[in-house]
């Protein structure tokens, strides 16, 4: 029995070896190729203190379960962490890349990365503890009435959730080492601190951008297909104005609670709203999400006149 035991011991410490060996490769390409020496400094976790920060993953610690992610809460050592923990991916390259890209952003409405085990399969990611729901559980579950009128989301906080996040992927795009794109702006996506604040969450999907380039083309498509630009769906080029696209979808979602309607149903669903409200922010912010969903991506702004954009409505009634 014992030699049994010992062998099973073996066995998975092999197995831990070899899954740390591959996604560590993994971890060096991506960041060497994606940051140029300019990161924070993270920490290596080992599987133990995974499982002892989640207590074995116990059903008490479990946030929800997100795309092909779950979140964990747990403790390690004095301070409160959040847990990503894959279930599945394809290619582990793209958990790589999304340990590369947060190692190097440093930003309130970003999702603050500590570290990262990779012991396993796929590599499980520590956050900063500041999971207080998703954007979209807080949009979706309210009342039914419209977003100015609804006393459980109010209007103010939606647009400052909104002015927040846009200034994260203005960020992205024009004040990290190579342009990123996130590649899958959502509500689902976006995690709220509890404190009033918004984080945005999920790299797995996101893109860097080569130096020099504008834009790139892939045969994969990932991200939530609803909210993809035309020209990603047809032609696979993603640029910095599919995320703008993706964040118009967003704003549609935070106006009207609903991303899935078709362009003739939003139009009359929009047309019964203004003229119920006459409010010049909404209308403004309606405005602004039209341009944002564009069928030409040289039709939309970027999300630096976005979030500028967003700050000027959010002023005017003050």
């Amino acid at each position: 029995m014992a030699l049994c035991f010992k062998a099973i011991k073996k066995e998975l410490s092999s197995k831990r070896n070899d899954f740390f060996l591959e996604n560590n490769r993994l971890l060096l390409k991506e960041l060497v190729s994606s940051i140029h020496g300019k990161y924070n400094l993270i920490r290596v976790f080992s599987e133990e203190e995974i499982l002892e920060a989640t207590n074995k993953y116990d059903s008490d610690q479990f946030l929800g379960y997100i795309s092909v992610h779950t979140w964990y809460k747990g403790r390690c050592g004095d301070r409160d962490v959040l847990i990503k923990k894959f279930l599945d991916w394809p290619d582990r390259k793209h958990c790589a890349t999304e340990i590369a890209v947060l190692s190097q952003i440093k930003h309130k409405n970003v999702v603050e990365l500590l570290g990262c085990c990779l012991e396993t399969e796929f590599p499980i990611l520590v956050f900063k503890n500041c999971f207080h729901g998703t954007l979209s559980h807080r949009i979706h579950s309210g009342t039914t009435s419209t977003c100015l009128e609804d006393p459980v989301f109010p209007w103010e906080e939606k647009l400052r959730i909104a002015a927040e996040i846009a200034h994260a992927v203005a960020y992205l795009h024009s004040f990290t080492v190579r342009p990123i794109i996130h590649n899958d702006i959502t509500a689902e996506n976006i995690i709220l601190d509890g404190q009033g604040g918004a984080k945005l969450a999920n790299f797995s999907r996101c893109i860097p951008l080569p130096l020099g380039r504008t834009d790139v083309e892939t045969s994969i498509l990932l991200g939530t297909h609803c909210c993809l630009a035309p020209e990603y769906i047809s032609k696979g080029r993603v640029s910095e104005k599919t995320d703008v696209f993706s964040f118009g979808i967003l704003l549609f979602e935070l106006l009207q609670r609903d991303a899935h309607l078709s362009n003739e149903t939003l139009e009359s669903a929009f047309k019964k709203v203004i003229e119920r409200v006459i409010e010049v922010q909404f209308k403004k912010c309606i405005e602004l999400a039209n341009i944002c969903t564009s069928d030409k991506d040289s039709e939309r702004p970027t999300m630096k006149e976005v979030t500028e954009e967003l700050w000027r409505i959010k002023k005017m009634r003050t």
